[in-house]
């Protein structure tokens, strides 16, 4: 079974969306950073949760990709074709 993590290129890419997101939140509530607070310290800590622990699995029964709060799992016999893009 072999396990492999996130690139750091996509590391870097996974966290500009939540970036841009936090800022749109601090646009909206300016006049509540109480609300910014909370909405900006969940938005960092499952950004970094996410990209720490998200992976893809190879093994011999198949193919996982595991993300928090997220699996997805696939026999060998129901892949069709994978292609290596590099």
């Amino acid at each position: 079974m072999n396990t492999y993590y996130l690139t750091t290129r996509f590391r870097i890419l996974s966290t500009i969306a939540p970036a841009f997101i936090l800022l749109f939140f601090f646009k909206i509530s300016q006049s509540n950073l109480v609300c910014f607070g909370i909405i900006g310290i969940y938005i960092i800590f499952f950004t970094i949760k996410n990209t720490t622990t998200e992976h893809v699995t190879l093994s011999d029964n198949g193919i996982e990709y595991h993300r928090m709060g997220l699996t997805f799992h696939a026999k060998w016999e129901n892949l069709r074709e994978i292609n290596l893009h590099s």
